[in-house]
């Protein structure tokens, strides 16, 4: 019988080397698994903490601390508490009903009558009852109705994001700013496509201004579409953090988008086009919807078809009653216009009640001077040419909201504005007298295009991690008043456009000095209007708002500007 040879104690000792090491490599595998689990568990419930809803804080009932809500990369430079305070004050109703807040806004005004006219008639739009939150919902504020102790909370702890003592050599002029499969053209910061994505970040990938290595691509991809889907902020309101320059640039309809596109521009449609008169809309409603996937408006539309006795008539795929007209000019949407003239209402129903999604069914009814009635967004009067400050109010639209949803009571209302000229007139009021400076400022966004603006958030991105480089610094036009030491520095730009002027002041200035300083050396940008889209009042060039870049938060009154860091804020301008 043969025994099998025994093994050298010198092969023995080497696989127990062997192995002991493959144990330790499993146990250290094991350990930075965990660590980086740990890690990434912390960050995303640290970003879920941060990212907490408007009505789940409302819920909690408690005021999160500092730690826990802000991020901050350098120290608090004005004393403050150190408890975030509440979003809301007690029940969620404006701001103007907190005390002291109409207080302010007259004792702005009154500070007002040494200004120059242009300046007086800007702070007198500016202290409306309503205004601001009309500027919180038109910026895309993610907390539109927070209170005011909660806004220049806000606004106390900006971080400065144009340090021009952190710089970097790169001029976009001759190395533009690179997106990911964007449809560019010639912007205010010159930008460019390119196809591969971008590095990957050095660092703490969780860290808000983590360097990154600039890869073919600056910025991954802009993400846009023109429907109504939620493109949530990275950084907001409440979560006083930036976006890291490797997050997409998304833009939809709605306003809090990075890029908001809207079914309405300045270079589509010329709404002030002059309306047929009473005698040639000879037909009471029309519809044109073709997607009947959307039950509510299918039987809303059923019910006023029936209710009328014919007299709705429906063009599209649902319901379809009518052909519509046909016109020889081969443009698009010609006959449909057409058809939409010989009406006095058009039942501008969408296919989903969300905010902000209002489609070419609402913007081609103004046009043609058919009164536009609503089913969707909520916020649709938001967004009439005669709109106001909040509440808002139109009697240029109807929703079926103002006849508490009964069919039969908007039905009979048309009816009796069919056959009474001087009722159904004060719905076409605005086309005499022109836009109402709120709508003129929501329409002013489409003067930039989309495709530019994306690239202005892209390169807003690149500054706040690396700094202003030689083309920010080559673009930036400095006005100072008074001598260093100042005691209040901010970066002032017109909305769309990416580049600042620096305004330092040797004393903290009230609102009406920066308001004059503004309208005396930023000249605003030429408006690419549409044919008939000029106002009609004569009024001159005013400042409808301020607010911060980012988190965007309204700068309107002289408490507002005391808020704000001694330095480096950015501020835009949006101008009426």
């Amino acid at each position: 019988m043969r025994f099998p040879k025994p093994k050298s104690k010198s092969r023995f000792t080497r696989r127990r080397v062997i192995r002991a090491l493959a144990l330790l490599g499993v146990v250290l595998f094991v350990y930075l698994w965990r660590i980086m689990g740990s890690s990434a568990a912390a960050a995303a419930a640290a970003r879920a903490e941060t990212a907490d809803t408007m009505a789940a804080l409302v819920k909690a009932k408690q005021a999160p601390t500092l730690a826990a809500t802000v991020e901050l990369t350098q120290p608090l430079r004005v004393a403050v508490d150190d408890t975030v305070p509440p979003l809301y004050s007690g029940a969620l109703t404006p701001t103007d009903d907190e005390p002291g807040y109409l207080d302010e806004l007259e004792a702005m005004l009154a500070s007002a009558a040494t200004l120059f006219p242009k300046a007086r008639l800007s702070l007198a739009l500016m202290a409306r009852p309503g205004h601001r939150r009309r500027v919180m919902d038109l910026i895309g504020s993610t907390a539109p109705n927070a209170s005011l102790r909660y806004q220049r909370y806000v606004l106390a702890h900006l971080v400065s994001r144009f340090n021009e003592s952190v710089q970097h050599e790169r001029d976009y002029a001759t190395d533009p700013i690179r997106i990911r499969n964007a449809v560019v053209g010639k912007c205010d910061v010159p930008c460019t496509r390119c196809s591969q994505r971008t590095s990957l970040i050095i660092g703490p990938i969780d860290h808000p201004f983590s360097p990154m290595s600039l890869g073919p691509c600056d910025t991954p991809e802009e993400r846009l579409t023109m429907e109504n889907y939620p493109c949530k902020l990275v950084f907001d309101t409440h979560t006083i953090r930036a976006p890291n320059v490797a997050t997409p640039v998304l833009g939809s309809t709605r306003l809090e988008s990075d890029v908001t596109l809207l079914y309405f521009s300045w270079y589509d449609f010329g709404i002030m086009e002059t309306p047929p008169t009473f005698a040639q809309k000879k037909e009471l409603a029309a519809s044109f919807i073709s997607n009947c996937k959307f039950e509510l408006r299918n039987e809303v539309l059923r019910n006023l078809i029936t209710y009328s006795g014919g007299r709705i008539k429906s063009y599209g795929k649902c319901q379809k009653t009518d052909e519509e007209v046909h016109t020889a000019s081969g443009e698009k949407y010609a006959n449909k216009l057409a058809t939409l003239r010989k009406y006095k209402f058009t039942l501008a129903f969408e296919n989903s009640e969300t905010k902000d999604y209002l489609s070419e069914k609402f913007w081609q009814a103004l046009l043609v001077g058919s009164v536009p009635i609503v089913i969707g967004a909520h916020n649709a009067k938001f967004y009439a040419p005669d709109t106001g400050p909040y509440p808002y109010t139109s009697k240029a639209i109807l929703t079926l909201s103002d006849f508490d949803f009964d069919g039969r009571k908007l039905t009979e209302y048309l009816v009796r504005a069919d056959t009474d000229e001087a009722l159904y007139q004060t719905h076409m009021e605005w086309k005499t007298t022109g836009y109402s400076d709120d709508f003129k400022a929501l329409a002013d966004l489409t003067s930039t295009h989309s495709s530019c603006r994306v690239c202005v958030v892209a390169a807003d991105r690149h500054r706040w991690v690396l700094g202003p480089n030689v083309f920010d610094r080559r673009a930036l036009a400095k006005v100072t008043v008074g001598s260093a030491p100042y005691a209040l520095s901010v970066f002032v730009r017109e909305r769309g456009l990416y580049a600042f002027h620096a305004f330092r002041f040797a004393r903290r200035p009230r609102m009406g000095a920066l308001v004059e300083l503004v309208l005396e050396h930023m000249r605003p940008s030429d408006k690419p209007l549409y044919l008939r889209n000029e106002d009609k009042r004569g009024m001159p060039v005013r400042v409808y708002s301020f607010n911060a870049v980012n988190p965007r938060v309204a700068v309107l009154t002289d408490a507002d500007l005391a808020a704000l860091p001694a330095e480096g804020a950015e501020l835009e301008v949006i101008f009426v």
